[in-house]
């Protein structure tokens, strides 16, 4: 009797890459897709116990409180290689049809790079899913590690047509697919409301690197002078918190913006992602963007820097404003004339309509086609 796709045995898939309880958007991004995965495959998740050395992490941990993923093999440690190489014999036992391979930073380049290697070795498939395609902190090494690693791809998956073109131009004639980037849902609800305290509320969240302009922002700001406005900055800073304080106070800010320099936890998250009439993305470089997905799940509008990826992303004057990078006074003319409660309100439908559009189902038959 032929085999029917219905009565077909299911795929084998090996994910090679951060789930929770590991902090950060390329975890929650793995996590949600492993959960997708495991109810249409018979999944391997092996991910890390360490990613980076502390003294590399900028943030207090790199660990959340969250419950682990359930059945993960959390044995991989970046530094040193006798895991790697027990890593590839475990996936060798499981035998996959695909292996995949999220790929974020560079610094893990030779980590991930080398068990991608040994998979093909053994005749395995191996397929990136590129989050970002460029670091942020460019170093003229890394694209010389991403150029290494990738050359072991069997494929690519990746969220913009930007980062489809970089791949293209380092790897010609691979298969490279583009699926956006699914709107993240499903978080708690908040303890409680957060009390509105101004005319606009504008939230800036993540962790706080130097390519995501928070500068930008901060001046911008103190340009605004037609209406209340309060930002929150909320996330780890990967540089001297006093450094952002020192720079607020300079621009005579104070009562303009609230700091929380720390990790926040998915119900504060909610609260926060609740309360902002938009949220606020002045990136210097970057392609898309968690925040972003995060931002259509609670159903907000985006304020980015038209650049990259996230021209995709953002359906001017639908969903979002797109502004000039790096300038204070361009971002501070679309937040004073254009982005409020009542805009925001308006925009509900379209952004819902783009959130709907954004799955993870799109994501998961391209790890299985």
């Amino acid at each position: 009797m032929p085999t029917t796709p219905e009565s077909a045995p299911p795929r084998r898939v090996t994910v090679v890459g951060p789930v929770v309880p590991l902090r950060g958007g390329i975890a929650a991004h793995t996590t949600a897709l492993c959960r997708v995965l495991a109810g249409r495959a018979t999944l391997q998740v092996l991910s890390f116990r360490r990613q980076f050395p502390q003294r590399w992490y900028p943030g207090a941990s790199q660990y959340t409180q969250a419950e682990p993923y359930r059945g993960a093999d959390f044995s991989i440690d970046s530094m040193h290689p006798p895991t790697w190489s027990k890593a590839l014999e475990a996936i060798a036992d499981f035998a996959p049809d695909v292996v995949l391979i999220p790929w974020w930073s560079a610094y893990l380049g030779v980590c991930l790079g080398t068990i991608a290697r040994g998979c093909r070795r053994r005749g395995l498939a191996v397929r990136y899913l590129c989050h970002n395609t460029v670091d942020h902190e460019r170093r003229w090494w890394k694209a010389a590690v991403a150029r290494l690693a990738w050359g072991y791809g069997s494929s690519f998956i990746v969220h913009t047509d930007r980062d489809r073109e970089r791949i293209e131009q380092l790897q010609p004639g691979v298969d490279v697919r583009v699926v956006p980037f699914p709107s993240l849902e499903g978080f708690p609800a908040p303890a409680q409301p957060l009390p509105r305290r101004a005319e606009l509320e504008l939230l800036f969240f993540g962790f706080v690197r130097p390519y995501k302009g928070l500068e930008v922002l901060l001046e911008s700001i103190s340009l605004i002078r037609s209406k209340s406005v309060l930002l929150t900055v909320a996330g780890e800073l990967w540089c001297p918190v006093e450094e952002v304080r020192d720079r607020i106070r300079r621009l005579g800010i104070e009562d303009r913006v609230e700091l929380l320099p720390r990790y926040v936890d998915d119900v504060e998250v909610a609260g926060l992602f609740e309360r902002a009439d938009a949220v606020v993305l002045p990136y210097r470089s970057g392609g898309a963007s968690g925040v972003a997905a995060i931002a259509y799940g609670f159903g907000k509008p985006i304020v980015a820097s038209r650049i990259g990826g996230l021209t995709e992303v953002v359906d001017e004057e639908e969903t979002g404003f797109l502004v000039e990078p790096g300038s204070p006074a361009a971002l501070a003319r679309v937040l004073e004339a254009e982005v409020s409660r009542e805009r925001a309100a308006a925009m509900a439908a379209a952004i819902e309509r783009r959130a709907r559009s954004l799955t993870w189902g799109a994501v998961a038959r391209e790890v299985l086609r």
